[in-house]
C-alpha cells in the first residue's frame, strides 16, 4: 500500500526504502497543488460552516503560537484539509492527500528552512484565507491558497540540496 502511494520503494530480495524525489518530480506536484487544491477549497468553501471557520482560526493561532517545527507541520495539514471537508468529492480530495502524503518530507525541510518573515507570510495566509471564506469570497480564498502552495514550491525550488536526485531505472 505505500508503494502504491508513492511512499515506499520495495526493491527485491533487499527491503523497502523511503521514496525520494527529484527538485523536478517535487515541483510537478507542487504546480499540480496549485491547480486542484484552490479547485477543491472553491468547492468547499461555500458549505465550511461556523464551528468549521472556527476551529480553522484557532489552528492559524495555534500554529502562529507555536515554534516547534513538528508542532507547525501537523497543525499546518489539519488546517489546509479542515479546509477541503465542505464537499464530498470523488477523486481530488484522495489525489490531495496523495500529493500531501509525497512532499511530506519536504515540507519538513522546508519548515526548518524557514525564517521569522517566511514564517511571518506564512500565518498571514492562513488568516487571509480564513477571512475570505468567512466572506463568503472564494474567488479570494482560491487566489491565496494558490499563492500559497505557490511561494512554498518556489522556496523549496531555491534550495536544491535538500533533493535527492534519483537514478533513472531502465
Amino acid at each position: 500500500m505505500l508503494e502504491a502511494e508513492g511512499l515506499v520503494t520495495l526493491v527485491a530480495n533487499t527491503g523497502a526504502w523511503v521514496s525520494s524525489l527529484s527538485l523536478g518530480e517535487c515541483q510537478e506536484i507542487y504546480r499540480v497543488r496549485e491547480r486542484v487544491e484552490p479547485l477543491l477549497l472553491r468547492m468547499s468553501g461555500p458549505s465550511l460552516d461556523e464551528p468549521t471557520l472556527h476551529r480553522l482560526d484557532e489552528l492559524a493561532a495555534q500554529m502562529a503560537d507555536s515554534d516547534d517545527p513538528e508542532a507547525f507541520l501537523e497543525l499546518d495539514r489539519a488546517f489546509h484539509l479542515l479546509t477541503y471537508t465542505g464537499t464530498q468529492t470523488v477523486v481530488l480530495t484522495e489525489l490531495v492527500h496523495r500529493l500531501w502524503n509525497r512532499t511530506q518530507a519536504y515540507r519538513r525541510v522546508y519548515t526548518g528552512l524557514m525564517d521569522a518573515r517566511a514564517r511571518r507570510t506564512v500565518h498571514d495566509e492562513h488568516r487571509l484565507i480564513v477571512g475570505a471564506l468567512r466572506d463568503h469570497d472564494i474567488d479570494a480564498a482560491e487566489s491565496l491558497l494558490a499563492g500559497h502552495i505557490r511561494r512554498t514550491r518556489r522556496q523549496l525550488a531555491s534550495h536544491p540540496e535538500v533533493f535527492a536526485e534519483r537514478e533513472e531505472q531502465p
